[in-house]
Order: C-alpha cells, then sequence, then structure tokens
C-alpha cells in the first residue's frame, strides 16, 4: 500500500486498503497507548513493529537520542540514557491543536529529579523545541536499549492512505471526510467540516 501511495497508483492504494480493513484491525482508543511497553505485542491498531529487547539487538533506543540529559522519569524512576538529539521545533510544536491528545507524547517541561518538583521549562531555558517522548519507559531497563517494540505501520496508515487516494481518484467524498475524522477524533479534534482540506 505505501509503495503504491508513493507511485500514485490511487487504484490500487484503494484496494489494497480495502482488503487491510477487511483484517478487523481497528485504531485502539488512546493513541498513548500504542507506545506504552505494555501494549508489546498488540495487533489490534499496529500492523508491523520490530520485536525489540532492551537486553539484545533490535533494541529501542529512541528515548536515548531524544531525552536531554537532565530529564528524570517520574513514573519509574529509572536511569535512563540520554544522549538529547531529537527534538520537535516550536514553529512545528506550535501548529498542534491544543486539545490534540498527541502532544502528550511531547514534553516542554519535566521534572529533573526525584526530589526537585520544579518542573524544568524546556522554552524558557532555550531549548530548540519539544522533546518526543514517543515511547514510554520500559521499567525493566538497565541501560540505553528498551524493550518497546518499534512501532513502524500503523491502522491510522490505512485509513489516511484510503482517505487520500480517495480524494486522488474520486475528489472529497464523504468517505474520504470520515477516514479522516475517525483518526482526528481519537487524537480529541473535531471532523474537518465538508469542503475544507
Amino acid at each position: 500500500m505505501k509503495l503504491y501511495l508513493h507511485d500514485k497508483k490511487w487504484n490500487e492504494v484503494i484496494a489494497t486498503a480495502r482488503t487491510i480493513m477487511s483484517m478487523r484491525h481497528s485504531l485502539q482508543s488512546n493513541y498513548n497507548d500504542l507506545f506504552a511497553f505494555a501494549n508489546k505485542g498488540n495487533k489490534q491498531e499496529i500492523l508491523f513493529a520490530l520485536s525489540a529487547k532492551f537486553y539484545s539487538t533490535p533494541t529501542n533506543i529512541w528515548l536515548a537520542h531524544a531525552l536531554p540529559g537532565n530529564y528524570y522519569d517520574v513514573k519509574t524512576g529509572v536511569n535512563l540514557t540520554q544522549w538529547g538529539g531529537y527534538k520537535i521545533l516550536w514553529k512545528t510544536y506550535d501548529k498542534f491543536d491544543k486539545n490534540d491528545k498527541r502532544t502528550e507524547r511531547l514534553l516542554t517541561k519535566w521534572r529533573t529529579s526525584a526530589t526537585n518538583t520544579t518542573l524544568f521549562d524546556a522554552r524558557a531555558n532555550n531549548y530548540i523545541g519539544a522533546i518526543h517522548m514517543k515511547y514510554d519507559v520500559d521499567p525493566t531497563s538497565t541501560g540505553y536499549g528498551q524493550g518497546n517494540d518499534v512501532v513502524i505501520w500503523r491502522y491510522a496508515d490505512v485509513l489516511l492512505s484510503l482517505a487520500e487516494a480517495i480524494n486522488e481518484t474520486s475528489g472529497p467524498t464523504a468517505e474520504a471526510y470520515d477516514l479522516v475524522g475517525q483518526v482526528r477524533k481519537r487524537a480529541g479534534l473535531d471532523n474537518i467540516p465538508a469542503g475544507l482540506s
């Protein structure tokens, strides 16, 4: 489906997406659950993921790349490796709707220790952007690797790809709006009014 989408083979995208939809996948009700350690192996929405382990290859090193050196994980207290590279630039972060639940995975403030309850403010401290904490901390991890499966393709991709292909072949139909609306609703957003792009 992704290859057909890249090659603008719209009818093939539609046929493949409809086949995938017949396999009874669905959106998970909570977007943040997709990237939780407890969601490992869940096939409801995740169509393809790399199975990761913290102690062997492959391992998920997203958090090591993303977390800044002064981040303290309140939930687990795990001592995390932090290289502090990945950021969502403020100009991009500021485009999110204030009700968008996906921003819960983007940190703008965080604790720096178990005892200091004052939140470190990334914007006020001249960080170039928010921290993209895509995955939850693996509570069993002992190093830079995490055991969270690396999510590659999700059912949401199928819905949005189908909507794009329908729009390219038939224009902005009610079905295309509905497909996009399903993903937006799960993010806590209103539907796009018909006629808007």
